[in-house]
């Protein structure tokens, strides 16, 4: 048995070509002797470039494509079903440009002599974009295969034959993915050593207060969301313009709860509380999750310690909004019709399945408890002046964790059950009962 074969790795670059440009200013003044002004720019681009071979058209792959009888270098005067790559056209070539900008200011100082404060605007801005130039059109395959003049598109010429440039021209375009998302953020903190001060040590305290605004879209173009027509790419996501605000408030404190080095074996002995509240604009809401530690030195060089901490995260943007995107992947035999069984190839993990993932609106926060317990021991002897030992044993537990999807292995093995809404079958492909004699597993 034989196979027309196609050698398309002098065409593929294993490393993207890339340029990094970076660009960063700070300054800093002291207004008063009380007061401190900062700026920050930072600045990046990055321009890399791919390339992969010309794209293959075939009628099992691009949507029954025919040559159709009308076309003026087909021979056999009847429609012909085909597989060609039409390297004339020249490698895909990929260009992707990122741009990100970050702005930050701010203003510091101190109140009393013992509150410290700092207040902070910070902005930030990524955009990229990703331009394909040699991609090929379908439909424009399908006019320029339709003519019946010498300008039509020839698959039968052989290696010596050329396509005219202008025919090649016809049926390339250019696709092009696009997106940026920008943050803005005020932040607001005070912070003291001594908010309160006992007969065995002092109370310090920070408070904290934050908003922010984020931004996310994506704008790829129609040839590629909604037309479903350029031959090596499946549909890409459909714009995506999201947005929301976050406030978000924080206190913490410090408290001793022996006077240091007071009492034997108990050099000192503190205990810290922290509690945190986020409310999102599309309807998240943290309550309030505390944090509590205790740190424990029987002896200077001996730091024993423990925290519990209550974790919140909301989903991201793209998690709850990001279009619908879709990719061909292999790896997935049809665990309801497996090849062994059927012979069919198409039932095989070699062939390529269509995937689409997407956001979900209806995602719920994740919450989760962290709970530590550790120690840290300062070798005591001077030749070890500086070397320390530290353990720490944990413990994380997570609820409704977000992840990026179920999994196709997952959702392949639960077709039956869970997952049946998530698969969708051509027709009469379901199950194939096992029918010999031979242990072979069907779902």
């Amino acid at each position: 048995e034989f196979s027309n074969s196609y050698n398309f790795q002098p065409f593929v670059w294993n490393v993207p070509e890339r340029r990094t440009r970076s660009l960063s200013a700070g300054l800093g003044y002291q207004l008063t002797p009380t007061l401190q002004f900062d700026a920050a720019l930072t600045a990046t681009r990055i321009n890399a470039q791919t390339r992969l071979a010309p794209s293959p058209i075939s009628t099992a792959g691009d949507n029954n494509i025919l040559v159709p009888a009308s076309n003026y270098y087909n021979p056999f005067g009847i429609p012909l079903a085909f597989t060609y790559r039409p390297i004339e056209v020249g490698a895909r070539i990929g260009n992707i440009k990122s741009e990100s900008m970050g702005y930050r200011a701010g203003l510091r100082g101190t109140l009393r002599e013992r509150f410290d404060w700092d207040l902070v605007w910070a902005y930030t801005k990524n955009k990229s974009s990703d331009r394909t130039t040699n991609a090929i059109s379908e439909s424009k395959v399908r006019a320029a295969l339709a003519k019946n003049t010498p300008d039509a598109l020839n698959i039968f010429g052989g290696p010596t034959f050329k396509n005219d440039p202008a025919t090649l021209d016809s049926i390339r375009v250019i696709s092009g993915q696009n997106g940026d998302a920008d943050t803005m953020l005020v932040d607001g903190r005070i912070t003291t050593t001594e908010l309160f001060t006992l007969p065995w040590g002092k109370i310090g305290s920070s408070v904290s207060a934050q908003h922010r605004a984020e931004n996310f879209n994506t704008a790829n173009d129609a040839l590629s969301t909604t037309l479903d027509d350029i031959i090596g790419q499946v549909r890409l996501a459909d714009r995506t313009q999201a947005g929301r605000e976050v406030n978000s408030a924080t206190a913490e404190v410090r408290l001793p709860l022996v006077k240091e080095r007071r009492f034997r074996l108990l050099h000192t002995l503190e205990l810290s509380g922290a509690a945190r509240f986020e409310k999102f604009s599309d309807g998240y809401d943290s309550g309030i999750k505390p944090s509590v530690g205790l740190r424990f030195r029987p002896f200077r060089s001996l730091l024993l310690r423990g925290t519990y901490n209550e974790t919140f995260r909301s989903p991201t943007l793209p998690q709850l909004y990001g279009g619908v995107r879709e990719g061909l992947v292999s790896g997935l035999p049809d665990l309801r019709r497996p090849q062994a069984l059927t012979g069919d190839p198409v039932d095989a993990s070699t062939y390529q399945r269509l995937v689409r993932t997407a956001g979900n609106p209806n995602l719920t926060p994740e919450d989760g408890v962290s709970k530590q317990i550790g120690l840290v021991f300062d070798l005591p002897w001077k030749r070890l002046s500086g070397l320390s030992l530290d353990f720490a044993h944990g413990v994380i537990e997570q609820k409704n964790l977000i992840t990026s999807g179920l999994g196709t292995t997952f959702i392949r093995q639960n077709e039956l059950s869970s997952t049946g809404d998530l698969v969708i079958r051509d027709p009469q492909s379901e199950t194939f009962t096992n029918t010999t004699t031979a242990n072979i597993n069907v779902l």
